[in-house]
């Protein structure tokens, strides 16, 4: 039996190269429409993780000073208190360490841009970067490095009760 060459079925090289040329080309296309919205989900996923992360520390700083009854030392940077835990008074410190923010040695909160206390008469009054026995406002400004170098800034003003 003579097989007929014109009745072959199939794909010659030259089409097989076209269709895959043409299927890479749509391919560079679909992949150059896709890669924005992936980096943009990447960035919101990071900044909201550092957004997360920012008032976690916030809330935790909010929570030890509100509590102070002295205060020993205090600068922009740093304070060192005595407050009441489980009717137990004891010494805390909250200070800037390079890039980090520690609390009784222990890391609070790291990639910190900025950290700065600033003390007050009155809560429209003038900040003081030192603390007094007339202060009865403290004011935390945390600033937390996210993706693409975005920086968030947490700013809250503690009455502290038992002073």
């Amino acid at each position: 039996m003579r097989r007929d060459r014109k009745n072959q079925q199939g794909f010659s090289l030259v089409e097989i190269i076209v269709v895959l040329i043409m299927t890479g080309i749509l391919a560079v296309m679909a992949g150059r429409m896709v890669a924005p919205s992936i980096k943009g989900y990447l960035l919101a996923r990071d900044n909201t993780a550092t957004a997360q992360k920012g008032r976690l520390a916030m809330a935790r700083l909010v929570k030890e000073l509100s509590g102070l009854s002295s205060v020993g030392s205090a600068s922009a940077n740093a304070i060192t208190f005595s407050s009441y835990k489980n009717e137990i008074l004891g010494n805390h410190a909250i200070a800037l360490s390079g890039t980090e923010v520690t609390l009784d040695k222990d890391i609070l909160v790291d990639r910190v841009d900025d950290f700065s206390l600033a003390y007050y008469d009155t809560f429209d009054g003038t900040p003081y970067t030192n603390w007094s026995d007339s202060r009865r406002i403290i004011r935390i400004t945390l600033g937390l490095q996210g993706a693409d170098n975005i920086v968030s800034v947490f700013t809250t003003r503690i009455v502290p009760r038992n002073i």
